[in-house]
C-alpha cells in the first residue's frame, strides 16, 4: 500500500495466493486419495472411496476453510498504515 496499491488489491493478492495454494493441494490430493482409497476401503461405512458427492463436499469444505483462514490475516494486513509498515522494515 505504501507503493500505491489499494486495499482491495492487497486483499485480492493475499486471497488469490491462498486459493492458488489450496487449488494446487486439491489437484494433488484428490487423485492421491482415490489411488490410496483401496487401503481404507474396509473403514468406510456406507460410502465408496470414489463417491463423487463426498469428494466434492470435501473439496468445498477445504476451500471454505482456507478462504476463512486467509481472510482474517488479509484484513489485518489491509488495516496497517503504510508508514508503520515501512518504519517496521
Amino acid at each position: 500500500m505504501a507503493l500505491g496499491a489499494t486495499q482491495g488489491s492487497v486483499l485480492k493478492m493475499v486471497l488469490l495466493e491462498v486459493l492458488m495454494m489450496t487449488g494446487t493441494s486439491v489437484v494433488l490430493a484428490v487423485p492421491l486419495s482415490i489411488g490410496l482409497g483401496s487401503f481404507v476401503r474396509k473403514q468406510l461405512y456406507g460410502i465408496s472411496y470414489t463417491d463423487p458427492a463426498t469428494l466434492v463436499f470435501v473439496v468445498l469444505a477445504i476451500g471454505l476453510v482456507a478462504l476463512v483462514a486467509a481472510s482474517l490475516p488479509a484484513r489485518r494486513a489491509v488495516k496497517v498504515q503504510p508508514i508503520t509498515a515501512l518504519r517496521y522494515e
